[in-house]
């Protein structure tokens, strides 16, 4: 990776000594948004005709597995990466490992659960009784239900399980999402729960077209469907644009069509709420204008024709139903009733949808300066807010008050300072005191994670489940910082740190910035064991375009003021050598997927900050990525390139337009693309390009790519794949930042 007339901290000429580039370090930052906003000088040329449109072609991989091997084959031979894949297999198939909070539902008496170790390589559906739910893990009665992996022997085929199928469970059906090598298009089977065993014929709910389908359970022999079904029935985003009644025994294309959709809208779906057992299930239609606006019509009842509109002038604002009332989460202000964005409203459906409008709404949660609502869920009787105060997760719960339209306020003692996912137990079917009890997914950077059990109107809690710790924390501690960015704004970080090793350290810099997306704080085992107990550092970074304060700090850095990210990113690179925690030599940058275009912004923009970038399923190429997959949905969050205002705003920063020459004394840090051929979200493309176009500009010596042939967005189909491309990733992290192996 290191030629003789390179640095090893910078990708600059071995006479640009670490203490000249440190002294220019802050010259380059004061000069900031006008450096960074005008983009490259030397990229005009890379508005030229894209030579490398051939690499769109997704089965276009003779190059493809040219580079894998050249990446491969430096990165495994380097030390420690045998063990790393060893260590980490081993890890990852823990079979008492924590279930992820996605991977967890109730239906009636029963958990189910999906789980992927060791005696399950593609993941077990199984399940317990709710009850049995509890430490010690190795003890809970698991019934095993579905093998993914030996279904996938039986059939010949490489299916991995989308996790939405446990929630498409309903009195013992489910409906099962399999995708071919991992990409979010998927086949629609039906699992019968009691025999453990598909439905096969035609008076099954089974979908065998590979589409990007919505579907949702109505009645036992009826469910709401958006899928192919051919000509003009997919937006330009690839995602449905109908929404079908389909009766059991009826042939898809004969189910009735309730509701279509334009073909510029990113989708259209429908849902179903149930509230009790023998009442009237409610139709809810959604309409995705682009990502962020959407439209939401209730069906006058579930056999019924008529849609009624619920906000339509309210594009923005986020709509579920819960019980009789409507729950309204803002994400924009609402200057005519002093609602500002980020609260969360409440009202009796008939009365909003009678013709009272806002006017039967009522303040539920408000956010604070600091204080935001992060998401929320409902039991039986409560809605339980989780809220976000300074990036610290906790909850609020809200009960209905004695007298009508009141509503009761406590905050529920959690444990801090952490991440809070929660989930609730309630179950429309049972209506049963389970139902007003829910459980909590708390992690740290530090601590095991855990799941707790709660009950509505308690601060009682009991560990249900706890994480075993698989590296050795007591030498490490958190710290949370603060640092000033581009107008003025006080952006914060994590950083993760030893205790006693005085001296900057090697560490990584993580962050997302985009889609309202909070980066919380998390705890991982691999993480842990592979680069923090080595005695290094590690910092997340809470940059605009997130959700951490909120919808305002999202929409802050929207379309034309997307830089806002990058200039966040780089300030809290800069604050960490400032604090002396690293330098330019040892710090390294990791994203994925928008964190991917993050990160190669980052290192093009400001490559005397880092050495080592790890780009993960980005995107690259703005000029084209509403032409790639299911690109054109995210116009709302970045832009139309079509559009010339929007590309002139575009072109400043897209990673693929702004690459330096080398030849012109430009160094860039040492880059590590991952991507996946069966990504059919973020086209692969977009790192294949890059990677050519960063060898023809000079930069193939530090460039490299590894592209898995399954895993979709996810870039691993199994914990096999996933724990050689980790092992890949932080082999090539320690050869950069830690010297291993040079």
């Amino acid at each position: 990776f290191l030629s003789s007339d390179q640095s090893p901290f910078s990708g600059g000429p071995a006479s640009h000594s670490r203490t000249f580039l440190l002294a220019v370090l802050s010259f380059s930052l004061w000069l900031g948004a006008k450096r960074i906003g005008k983009g490259n000088a030397m990229a005009g040329e890379n508005d030229l005709e894209d030579k490398y449109l051939e690499y769109e072609e997704v089965d276009n991989l003779d190059w493809v597995k040219e580079q894998n091997a050249r990446s491969v084959g430096l990165l495994e031979q380097l030390p420690g990466f045998a063990g790393r894949v060893s260590v980490t297999k081993e890890m990852l198939d823990d079979p008492e490992k924590l279930p992820a909070a996605s991977q967890v539902v109730r239906d009636g008496a029963y958990v189910y659960n999906f789980v992927e170790h060791g005696a399950y390589p593609r993941g077990l559906v199984r399940r317990c009784k709710v009850e049995e739910f509890h430490e010690p893990a190795a003890d809970v009665p698991w019934e095993p239900l579905l093998d993914i992996a030996k279904l996938n022997e039986e059939e010949g085929r490489s299916w991995v399980l989308q996790a939405r199928s446990l929630h498409l469970i309903y009195r013992g059906r489910m409906l099962v999402l399999l995708s071919d090598g991992g990409s979010d298009a998927k086949h629609v089977r039906e699992f019968d729960v009691e025999a453990q065993s598909f439905l096969e014929g035609a008076t099954t709910f089974g979908i065998c077209k590979e589409a990007k389908t919505s579907i949702s359970w109505v009645d036992a022999n009826t469910v709401l469907v958006g899928t192919d079904c051919g000509a003009d029935s997919l937006t330009d985003s690839g995602y449905p644009r109908t929404v079908r009644r389909w009766k059991r025994g009826q042939p898809l294309g004969e189910a009735e069509v309730l509701f279509e959709g334009e073909k510029a809208d990113v989708s259209v779906s429908g849902s179903c709420y149930h509230f009790s057992k023998d009442g009237e299930p409610v139709v809810v239609i959604r309409r995705a204008l682009d990502f962020w606006k959407s439209r939401v019509w209730v069906l006058d009842s579930p056999s019924g024709n008529t849609l009624l509109p619920m906000a339509a002038k309210r594009d923005l604002d986020e709509v579920s139903l819960w019980h009789e009332f409507v729950i309204i989460q803002l994400r924009e202000d609402w200057p005519e009733h002093s609602w500002v964005a980020g609260t969360l409203l409440v009202g009796k459906r008939s009365s909003f949808m009678g013709g009272e409008g806002a006017g039967a709404l009522k303040e539920l949660f408000v956010p604070t300066a600091n204080t935001f609502l992060e998401g929320y869920t409902t039991t039986r009787s409560a809605i339980l807010c989780s809220v976000l105060k300074d990036v610290v997760g906790g909850v609020v719960e809200f009960t209905r008050g004695a007298a009508a339209g009141e509503w009761a306020r406590r905050d529920v003692k959690t444990p801090s300072p952490g991440a809070l996912t929660l989930h609730s137990l309630w179950d429309s079917d049972c209506d049963d005191d389970v139902s007003d009890t829910w459980w909590a997914w708390y992690a740290d950077f530090l601590t095991p994670s855990s799941i707790l059990h709660f009950r509505v109107g308690s601060d009682e809690s009991c560990v249900l489940l706890r994480r075993k710790a698989k590296w050795d924390s007591r030498n490490h501690t958190v710290e949370q910082h603060f640092v000033q960015s581009s107008g003025g704004v006080r952006v914060p970080y994590f950083l993760v740190r030893p205790k006693n090793r005085d001296g900057p350290v090697p560490c990584i810099l993580y962050g997302y910035g985009g889609f309202e997306v909070s980066m919380t704080p998390w705890y991982s085992n691999v993480f842990g064991k592979l680069w923090l107990e080595p005695g290094n550092a590690f910092v997340l970074a809470n940059i605009r375009g997130g959700g951490e304060y909120g919808p305002s700090w999202h929409m802050s850095a929207l379309r034309e003021n997307h830089q806002m990210c990058f200039d966040d990113f780089c300030n809290v690179a800069s604050d960490l050598h400032r604090r002396k925690v690293t330098t330019p030599g040892m710090l390294g940058i990791e994203g994925g997927s928008n964190g991917g275009a993050l990160v190669a912004s980052c290192m093009l923009q400001h490559p005397e900050l880092f050495s080592a970038v790890v780009c993960q399923c980005p995107l690259l190429d703005f000029r084209r990525y509403t032409k790639l997959h299911c690109g054109a949905s995210w116009a709302g969050e970045y832009g139309d390139p079509d559009v010339p205002e929007d590309w002139a705003f575009l072109r400043r920063w897209s990673p693929y337009h702004n690459i330096p020459r080398k030849r012109d004394g430009v160094y860039l840090p040492r880059v590590l693309f991952t991507t996946s051929t069966r990504d059919d979200r973020v086209h692969p493309a977009h790192a294949r390009k890059m990677v050519k176009r960063l060898g023809e500009y000079g930069h193939e010596g530090t460039t490299y790519l590894f592209e898995n042939t399954e895993g979709g967005h996810a870039n691993a189909c199994d914990n096999r794949q996933r724990a050689r491309i980790y092992s890949l990733e932080f082999s090539f992290m320690h050869h950069v930042l830690c010297g291993e192996g040079k």
